[in-house]
């Protein structure tokens, strides 16, 4: 599942584009589920937990071609600065499973998929114009990779116990 989603993507991408224009196509719509203060202190926290756990599978995804001793190309080294962690303490990016392993105790599945739901359906129901290079399309597409991590990360965790 990782592998799958990271090919498309760069974290770089997740971290710098896709997640920040979904954000704001949601918190924007002014006919969401986002318009009250709770629901947005709520959905800002699962943002913040978000951009940590998706560096961390990024790390895990390339420990795994690694291990695999996958024949990809490397990096280009600008491409490798753009992925480097952001959001992510050196331990954590020595065993990135301390990330995944915390957002899977800070976050219930059931909520999860609940929450990525309204999120989605906020900035695809989005009626202003949507931030440059986003559109409904863009924002399912990043909804199903996005919880496509999350469950690859419950199914790390349940692995790791």
């Amino acid at each position: 599942m990782l592998a799958e989603v990271f090919t498309s993507n760069h974290l770089y991408d997740f971290r710098e584009d896709h997640l920040p224009k979904w954000l704001r196509a949601a918190l924007t719509n002014g006919n969401s589920a986002y318009n009250e203060g709770e629901e947005r202190m709520a959905l800002m926290r699962l943002y913040d937990a978000l951009l940590p756990l998706i560096e961390a599978l990024h790390i895990i995804n390339e420990q795994n071609k690694l291990r695999a001793g996958s024949h990809h190309m490397p990096m280009h080294p600008d491409i490798a600065k753009y992925n480097a962690p952001k959001f992510l303490e050196e331990a954590e990016q020595n065993n990135p499973m301390i990330v995944v392993r915390r957002f899977c105790r800070q976050f219930s599945l059931v909520y999860l998929r609940r929450e990525l739901h309204c999120f989605v359906h906020a900035a695809v129901a989005m009626q202003q114009n949507y931030p440059e290079h986003f559109s409904p399309s863009v924002a399912l597409r990043v909804y199903d990779e996005v919880l496509a991590l999350v469950e690859a990360a419950y199914v790390l965790s349940a692995e790791e116990d």
